[in-house]
């Protein structure tokens, strides 16, 4: 009989377990059928849990694959990569600019060969007409830059003087230098990888002779002969079947006989040579001369027939290079009148003849105006004089700014120093008709 301790701690057990102890303590042999059952619900529920678990996370990562699997495809053909247009972001921000300050009007739409671009237009505003002034900016400025193209086109058009700025491209990006190619061996490298190469021939030269050596000297075994003395059936065959193969080579039909040459091959028409596309470099030539032309064209188209150019920087060499281009024209026994005016200007890797070169072919009145913002060496500067007035250029004239307080308005100087030397050496007048 169990103890009555044991049996008040089997009521605080739940009851199929409680039971079971009970029973297995009385020695009553196995669990019946219905604690059985009752042991095997939650193992059952169990793996039934887990089971649904599994199918849950398959079902997860099966739809998870095919979500992904447009992006991988998507993914794998990278996009191609843009680059910003920065001269077409500056054009862009200088008309905001004058649709701000409600100046919309001085935006002028214009066309360079297939390329569109905007030109900024102030007409004179005096009682004297002078001409028409070109504004070319440097590289990487814009046509309303303020400490340059700015002043200038707002200043002139007071003293009759009719401005255009224009908008420029910029220069292409430097391209990277060809992959070089592996050098080829030297003679030491190449002499000792021949030298390996024949030491690894001859060991294998060794070791195939001492194989076929070995190979001749093991003895093979005599054919038994009969009782009459006559050799085995082996030999026999032998000879029978190399009498076979001479057999069959003596009755190989010979090749038929050629009765005259193949026929050639037709003739096909050589291919034209492909052209090749424009470099960029040619490209940007060619625009940055049809965009001072267009620029000319419009202001003559106005009536502007003395017409003043002023470049900066990198845009001096192409407006000589333009000049150099042109013939005059004669307007009522008159010569057409062009003029020059350079601020700081600087070699232009993609033009054609360098800076000094180029100004010892052009016969107008030239201004070679220097800033404490010159980036030229002082020999290059006192070179480019020295050559002028060797060829005795009297129409030449080189005026440096001096360097002045911080406080001071270079542009101001600068565009007031502009406006007299054109009133002294450019100035116009108008014609009749």
């Amino acid at each position: 009989m169990p103890d009555c301790r044991y049996l008040m701690f089997l009521v605080h057990l739940p009851r199929w377990f409680g039971a079971a102890l009970l029973w297995l303590s009385l020695g009553a042999g196995p669990l019946p059928a219905w604690a059985e059952d009752a042991e095997a619900e939650p193992a059952t529920a169990a793996a039934e849990a887990d089971t649904a678990e599994t199918a849950d996370t398959e079902a997860a990562t099966g739809a998870d694959t095919e979500a992904a699997a447009p992006g991988a495809d998507s993914g794998s053909a990278l996009p191609p990569r843009v680059t910003p247009d920065l001269p077409h972001n500056r054009e862009q921000s200088v008309i905001r600019h004058l649709q701000q300050h409600q100046r919309p009007h001085e935006a002028v739409a214009m066309v360079a060969g297939e390329t569109a671009f905007t030109g900024l237009l102030l007409r004179n505003r005096s009682r004297n007409p002078q001409g028409g002034v070109l504004i070319l900016h440097d590289q990487g400025q814009h046509s309303h830059w303020p400490d340059s193209a700015g002043p200038l086109r707002e200043y002139l058009p007071d003293y009759g003087w009719t401005t255009l700025s224009i908008a420029l491209p910029d220069a292409p990006p430097a391209t990277l230098p060809p992959r070089s190619e592996p050098l080829p061996p030297t003679p030491a490298n190449a002499d000792s990888e021949t030298a390996a190469e024949a030491t690894d021939a001859a060991s294998d030269n060794d070791n195939s002779a001492a194989a076929d050596t070995a190979a001749e000297n093991i003895p093979t075994a005599p054919e038994p002969a009969d009782s009459n003395g006559l050799a085995g059936p082996g030999t026999s065959d032998s000879n029978a079947s190399n009498d076979s193969a001479t057999l069959v080579s003596d009755n190989e039909p010979a090749l038929p006989r050629l009765t005259g040459l193949p026929p050639l091959p037709e003739t096909t028409t050589a291919a034209e040579p492909e052209v090749p596309a424009p470099s960029a470099a040619d490209h940007y030539r060619e625009q940055m001369l049809q965009r001072i032309s267009a620029g000319v064209s419009q202001l003559q188209s106005m009536g502007q027939m003395n017409l003043v150019i002023v470049a900066h920087g990198h845009s001096a060499a192409w407006a000589i290079a333009w000049l150099q281009q042109q013939q005059p024209a004669a307007a009522n026994g008159e010569e057409e009148g062009y003029a020059l005016v350079l601020i700081d200007a600087l070699e232009n890797s993609y033009a054609p003849l360098r800076l000094q070169d180029a100004l010892s072919g052009l016969q107008l009145p030239l201004l070679d105006l220097l800033t404490p913002y010159n980036r030229n060496s002082e020999f290059t500067n006192r070179e480019r004089a020295g050559r002028m007035h060797s060829q005795q250029r009297e129409a030449y004239q080189q005026i440096r700014i001096p360097a002045l307080s911080l406080r001071a308005d270079y542009a101001n100087t600068v565009t007031r120093r502009v406006r007299g030397w054109l009133k002294t050496n450019a100035a116009g007048r108008e014609l009749e008709g």
